[in-house]
Protein backbone atom coordinates (compact mmCIF):
# COMPACT_ATOMS: atom_id res chain seq x y z
CA UNK A 1 0.00 0.00 0.00
CA UNK A 2 1.50 3.67 -1.07
CA UNK A 3 -0.30 6.40 0.78
CA UNK A 4 0.53 10.56 0.77
CA UNK A 5 -1.44 13.13 2.69
CA UNK A 6 -1.78 16.95 2.20
CA UNK A 7 -3.01 19.47 3.79
CA UNK A 8 -6.02 21.12 3.13
CA UNK A 9 -5.46 24.13 4.39
CA UNK A 10 -3.31 24.69 1.16
CA UNK A 11 -5.77 23.25 -1.70
CA UNK A 12 3.16 -26.25 -10.58
CA UNK A 13 4.83 -27.95 -7.62
CA UNK A 14 7.54 -29.96 -9.35
CA UNK A 15 10.22 -30.43 -6.26
CA UNK A 16 13.40 -28.57 -7.11
CA UNK A 17 16.94 -27.78 -5.39
CA UNK A 18 17.99 -24.36 -4.67
CA UNK A 19 20.57 -22.96 -2.54
CA UNK A 20 19.46 -21.65 1.27
CA UNK A 21 21.76 -18.60 2.74
CA UNK A 22 24.65 -20.96 3.78
CA UNK A 23 25.49 -21.77 0.18
CA UNK A 24 24.20 -25.32 0.72
CA UNK A 25 21.76 -27.10 -1.15
CA UNK A 26 18.19 -27.51 0.53
CA UNK A 27 15.02 -28.99 -1.18
CA UNK A 28 12.15 -26.71 -2.13
CA UNK A 29 9.01 -28.19 -1.36
CA UNK A 30 5.63 -26.64 -1.92
CA UNK A 31 2.50 -26.75 -0.39
CA UNK A 32 1.31 -29.00 -3.51
CA UNK A 33 3.79 -31.65 -2.62
CA UNK A 34 2.49 -32.24 0.66
CA UNK A 35 -1.51 -31.69 0.43
CA UNK A 36 -2.12 -35.01 -0.12
CA UNK A 37 -0.96 -36.46 2.64
CA UNK A 38 -2.53 -37.45 5.81
CA UNK A 39 -2.30 -36.27 9.31
CA UNK A 40 -1.44 -40.05 10.33
CA UNK A 41 1.25 -39.83 7.39
CA UNK A 42 2.58 -36.18 8.51
CA UNK A 43 2.69 -37.61 11.51
CA UNK A 44 5.02 -40.22 11.10
CA UNK A 45 7.46 -37.88 9.00
CA UNK A 46 7.58 -35.41 11.61
CA UNK A 47 8.68 -38.55 14.36
CA UNK A 48 11.14 -40.17 12.04
CA UNK A 49 12.73 -36.82 11.20
CA UNK A 50 12.65 -35.81 15.19
CA UNK A 51 14.43 -39.20 16.18
CA UNK A 52 16.90 -38.38 13.12
CA UNK A 53 17.27 -41.98 11.85
CA UNK A 54 15.57 -45.49 11.23
CA UNK A 55 13.04 -47.06 13.60
CA UNK A 56 11.49 -50.54 13.40
CA UNK A 57 8.15 -50.34 11.00
CA UNK A 58 6.44 -51.65 14.11
CA UNK A 59 7.98 -49.28 16.36
CA UNK A 60 6.53 -46.40 14.72
CA UNK A 61 2.84 -48.11 14.38
CA UNK A 62 2.85 -48.42 18.09
CA UNK A 63 4.22 -44.64 18.49
CA UNK A 64 1.53 -43.20 16.55
CA UNK A 65 -1.10 -45.32 18.17
CA UNK A 66 0.17 -44.66 21.65
CA UNK A 67 -0.68 -40.78 20.92
CA UNK A 68 -4.17 -41.39 19.69
CA UNK A 69 -7.29 -42.10 23.20
CA UNK A 70 -9.50 -43.48 20.23
CA UNK A 71 -9.79 -44.54 16.15
CA UNK A 72 -6.51 -46.54 16.74
CA UNK A 73 -5.10 -46.77 13.23
CA UNK A 74 -5.36 -50.63 12.08
CA UNK A 75 -2.16 -51.96 10.86
CA UNK A 76 -3.30 -52.48 7.34
CA UNK A 77 -3.55 -48.60 7.40
CA UNK A 78 -0.50 -48.04 8.46
CA UNK A 79 1.22 -49.90 6.17
CA UNK A 80 -0.25 -48.45 3.42
CA UNK A 81 0.57 -44.94 4.53
CA UNK A 82 4.37 -46.40 4.78
CA UNK A 83 3.87 -47.56 1.00
CA UNK A 84 2.18 -44.00 0.45
CA UNK A 85 5.21 -42.14 1.92
CA UNK A 86 7.84 -44.68 0.18
CA UNK A 87 6.54 -43.99 -3.38
CA UNK A 88 6.51 -40.22 -2.98
CA UNK A 89 10.22 -40.49 -1.81
CA UNK A 90 9.50 -39.29 1.77
CA UNK A 91 10.62 -42.63 3.31
CA UNK A 92 13.28 -45.65 2.81
CA UNK A 93 11.76 -49.15 4.18
CA UNK A 94 14.84 -51.64 4.69
CA UNK A 95 13.48 -54.93 5.01
CA UNK A 96 15.27 -57.73 7.37
CA UNK A 97 16.09 -60.57 4.98
CA UNK A 98 15.01 -62.66 8.06
CA UNK A 99 11.53 -60.76 7.72
CA UNK A 100 11.42 -59.48 10.47
CA UNK A 101 11.53 -55.90 12.27
CA UNK A 102 11.87 -54.11 8.97
CA UNK A 103 13.68 -50.74 9.38
CA UNK A 104 11.70 -47.36 8.31
CA UNK A 105 13.97 -43.97 7.60
CA UNK A 106 13.08 -40.59 6.62
CA UNK A 107 15.15 -39.52 3.73
CA UNK A 108 16.14 -35.71 2.90
CA UNK A 109 12.64 -35.20 1.45
CA UNK A 110 10.90 -35.83 4.63
CA UNK A 111 12.75 -33.27 6.32
CA UNK A 112 11.41 -30.85 3.59
CA UNK A 113 7.86 -31.77 3.80
CA UNK A 114 7.69 -31.61 7.45
CA UNK A 115 9.37 -28.12 7.47
CA UNK A 116 6.51 -27.24 4.84
CA UNK A 117 3.45 -28.36 6.94
CA UNK A 118 4.98 -26.57 9.61
CA UNK A 119 5.38 -23.19 8.23
CA UNK A 120 1.70 -23.30 6.21
CA UNK A 121 0.70 -24.34 9.78
CA UNK A 122 2.29 -21.28 11.23
CA UNK A 123 1.06 -18.87 8.53
CA UNK A 124 -2.40 -20.33 8.55
CA UNK A 125 -2.66 -18.79 12.00
CA UNK A 126 -0.46 -15.16 11.77
CA UNK A 127 -2.51 -12.53 9.17
CA UNK A 128 0.38 -10.40 8.45
CA UNK A 129 -1.91 -7.93 6.39
CA UNK A 130 -3.39 -7.37 9.90
CA UNK A 131 0.23 -6.30 10.85
CA UNK A 132 0.62 -4.42 8.43
CA UNK A 133 -2.94 -2.52 8.69
CA UNK A 134 -2.02 -2.19 12.74
CA UNK A 135 1.22 -0.19 12.39
CA UNK A 136 -0.75 1.94 9.64
CA UNK A 137 -3.01 2.85 12.16
CA UNK A 138 -0.47 3.80 14.21
CA UNK A 139 1.50 5.56 12.02
CA UNK A 140 -1.78 7.70 11.05
CA UNK A 141 -2.90 8.40 14.45
CA UNK A 142 0.63 9.81 15.57
CA UNK A 143 0.49 12.42 12.39
CA UNK A 144 -0.13 15.84 13.48
CA UNK A 145 -4.20 16.29 14.42
CA UNK A 146 -4.62 19.89 14.17
CA UNK A 147 -3.93 19.01 10.15
CA UNK A 148 -6.89 17.52 7.64
CA UNK A 149 -5.50 14.96 5.68
CA UNK A 150 -5.56 13.53 2.03
CA UNK A 151 -4.43 10.23 1.74
CA UNK A 152 -3.18 8.48 -2.02
CA UNK A 153 -3.04 4.92 -1.37
CA UNK A 154 -1.58 2.31 -3.83
CA UNK A 155 -2.09 -1.33 -3.89
CA UNK A 156 -2.51 -4.19 -6.06
CA UNK A 157 -5.41 -5.15 -4.11
CA UNK A 158 -6.23 -1.98 -1.90
CA UNK A 159 -7.36 -3.64 1.37
CA UNK A 160 -10.32 -2.23 1.87
CA UNK A 161 -10.20 -2.37 6.25
CA UNK A 162 -6.97 -0.17 5.66
CA UNK A 163 -9.05 2.48 3.35
CA UNK A 164 -11.89 2.42 5.72
CA UNK A 165 -9.64 3.43 8.80
CA UNK A 166 -7.65 6.02 6.88
CA UNK A 167 -11.11 7.73 5.26
CA UNK A 168 -12.33 7.67 8.82
CA UNK A 169 -9.32 9.72 10.23
CA UNK A 170 -9.17 11.69 7.33
CA UNK A 171 -11.64 14.09 5.13
CA UNK A 172 -10.48 12.87 2.01
CA UNK A 173 -8.66 9.43 1.07
CA UNK A 174 -7.55 9.47 -2.70
CA UNK A 175 -6.44 6.06 -3.47
CA UNK A 176 -3.62 5.69 -6.66
CA UNK A 177 -4.67 1.69 -8.22
CA UNK A 178 -4.86 0.82 -11.55
CA UNK A 179 -7.57 1.47 -13.98
CA UNK A 180 -8.91 -2.21 -13.69
CA UNK A 181 -9.02 -1.96 -10.24
CA UNK A 182 -10.86 1.29 -10.26
CA UNK A 183 -13.69 0.01 -12.04
CA UNK A 184 -14.15 -2.82 -9.45
CA UNK A 185 -13.68 -0.63 -6.47
CA UNK A 186 -15.46 2.44 -7.67
CA UNK A 187 -19.06 0.31 -6.51
CA UNK A 188 -18.07 0.19 -2.88
CA UNK A 189 -15.79 3.11 -2.44
CA UNK A 190 -18.39 5.95 -4.09
CA UNK A 191 -17.21 8.92 -2.16
CA UNK A 192 -13.61 8.33 -2.98
CA UNK A 193 -11.36 9.67 -5.37
CA UNK A 194 -9.28 7.72 -7.05
CA UNK A 195 -5.90 8.87 -8.47
CA UNK A 196 -3.09 6.73 -10.89
CA UNK A 197 -0.26 6.18 -12.64
CA UNK A 198 0.03 8.06 -16.25
CA UNK A 199 2.80 7.01 -18.30
CA UNK A 200 4.62 5.80 -14.43
CA UNK A 201 3.99 9.11 -13.06
CA UNK A 202 1.57 10.24 -10.88
CA UNK A 203 -0.21 13.29 -12.17
CA UNK A 204 -0.34 14.91 -8.96
CA UNK A 205 2.53 18.06 -9.49
CA UNK A 206 5.94 18.48 -7.72
CA UNK A 207 5.71 19.10 -3.97
CA UNK A 208 2.11 18.86 -3.67
CA UNK A 209 1.69 16.09 -0.21
CA UNK A 210 2.92 16.91 3.00
CA UNK A 211 3.57 13.04 4.13
CA UNK A 212 3.72 9.48 2.09
CA UNK A 213 3.50 5.77 3.24
CA UNK A 214 4.07 3.22 1.70
CA UNK A 215 3.79 -0.24 3.15
CA UNK A 216 4.79 -3.85 2.41
CA UNK A 217 7.74 -2.45 0.26
CA UNK A 218 9.84 -4.92 -1.89
CA UNK A 219 12.57 -2.42 -3.50
CA UNK A 220 13.55 -5.45 -5.93
CA UNK A 221 9.49 -6.05 -6.87
CA UNK A 222 7.21 -4.37 -9.55
CA UNK A 223 3.92 -3.33 -9.33
CA UNK A 224 1.93 -2.93 -12.69
CA UNK A 225 5.20 -3.40 -14.31
CA UNK A 226 6.66 -0.08 -12.58
CA UNK A 227 9.69 -0.96 -10.11
CA UNK A 228 9.00 -0.05 -6.81
CA UNK A 229 12.37 2.06 -6.55
CA UNK A 230 10.43 4.34 -9.39
CA UNK A 231 7.60 4.35 -7.01
CA UNK A 232 9.14 5.59 -4.25
CA UNK A 233 11.01 8.52 -6.30
CA UNK A 234 7.79 9.62 -7.28
CA UNK A 235 6.22 9.35 -3.89
CA UNK A 236 9.15 11.97 -3.06
CA UNK A 237 8.81 14.03 -5.93
CA UNK A 238 5.29 15.28 -5.12
CA UNK A 239 5.99 15.52 -1.16
CA UNK A 240 6.97 19.10 -0.42
CA UNK A 241 10.65 19.72 0.79
CA UNK A 242 10.53 19.31 4.53
CA UNK A 243 7.53 16.48 4.05
CA UNK A 244 8.10 12.72 5.71
CA UNK A 245 8.34 9.98 3.74
CA UNK A 246 7.49 6.82 5.99
CA UNK A 247 8.25 2.95 4.29
CA UNK A 248 7.59 -0.21 6.02
CA UNK A 249 8.85 -3.32 5.00
CA UNK A 250 9.40 -6.92 6.35
CA UNK A 251 12.69 -7.56 7.98
CA UNK A 252 14.50 -10.52 9.78
CA UNK A 253 12.83 -11.55 12.88
CA UNK A 254 14.62 -10.63 16.15
CA UNK A 255 16.15 -13.59 17.36
CA UNK A 256 14.66 -15.47 20.55
CA UNK A 257 16.13 -17.78 22.98
CA UNK A 258 14.19 -20.64 21.37
CA UNK A 259 16.17 -21.97 18.32
CA UNK A 260 13.52 -24.19 17.26
CA UNK A 261 11.29 -21.27 17.30
CA UNK A 262 13.67 -18.79 15.59
CA UNK A 263 14.20 -21.54 12.76
CA UNK A 264 10.81 -22.31 12.19
CA UNK A 265 9.45 -18.32 11.80
CA UNK A 266 12.56 -17.27 9.87
CA UNK A 267 11.47 -20.14 7.41
CA UNK A 268 8.39 -18.68 7.55
CA UNK A 269 9.53 -15.46 6.15
CA UNK A 270 11.15 -16.81 3.78
CA UNK A 271 8.79 -18.81 2.05
CA UNK A 272 6.35 -16.06 2.40
CA UNK A 273 7.87 -13.05 2.06
CA UNK A 274 11.22 -14.10 -0.19
CA UNK A 275 13.27 -11.65 0.50
CA UNK A 276 12.81 -9.42 3.47
CA UNK A 277 14.29 -5.86 2.65
CA UNK A 278 17.91 -5.06 3.76
CA UNK A 279 17.38 -2.01 6.75
CA UNK A 280 21.47 -1.35 5.43
CA UNK A 281 20.37 -1.09 1.71
CA UNK A 282 17.15 0.56 2.10
CA UNK A 283 18.74 3.63 4.43
CA UNK A 284 21.24 4.13 1.67
CA UNK A 285 18.21 4.42 -0.79
CA UNK A 286 16.98 7.36 1.10
CA UNK A 287 20.10 9.10 1.37
CA UNK A 288 20.36 8.68 -2.55
CA UNK A 289 17.45 10.07 -2.78
CA UNK A 290 17.65 13.18 -1.10
CA UNK A 291 16.02 12.12 2.13
CA UNK A 292 17.42 12.90 5.81
CA UNK A 293 16.81 9.98 7.92
CA UNK A 294 14.77 11.48 11.35
CA UNK A 295 13.60 7.58 12.51
CA UNK A 296 14.20 4.10 11.91
CA UNK A 297 12.29 1.01 14.23
CA UNK A 298 11.78 -2.45 13.80
CA UNK A 299 8.52 -3.78 14.57
CA UNK A 300 7.46 -7.35 14.80
CA UNK A 301 9.20 -8.57 11.68
CA UNK A 302 8.81 -4.75 10.22
CA UNK A 303 11.84 -2.48 9.58
CA UNK A 304 9.98 1.59 9.38
CA UNK A 305 12.18 4.16 8.31
CA UNK A 306 10.89 7.99 8.26
CA UNK A 307 12.80 10.38 6.54
CA UNK A 308 12.40 14.43 5.22
CA UNK A 309 12.75 15.82 2.08
CA UNK A 310 15.31 18.14 1.90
Amino acid sequence: MLILSKSLDNGSSDINEKSDKKGQKALDLKLDDIIDLTVVELYILNFLVRIGGSAVRFAVFNELNAKLTKNKVSRSSFYHSLTKLKNKGFVFIETNPMGKGSLVKALPLARAAVKQSNIFSIWSNIDLSQIALNISKQLIFDMDKKQSQIFLSFDETPNLDTISVITSLSNLTNILVDDEIIESYRSRLLETPFSKFENNVIKEPNDYFDRGIISNYFPSSQIYGVPADHLLKEMIRVIKPGGEMIVICFNELPATNNIILDSIMSDLFNEIVFHPANPTNIKKEFESLNLKIINESNFKGYFIIVGKKK
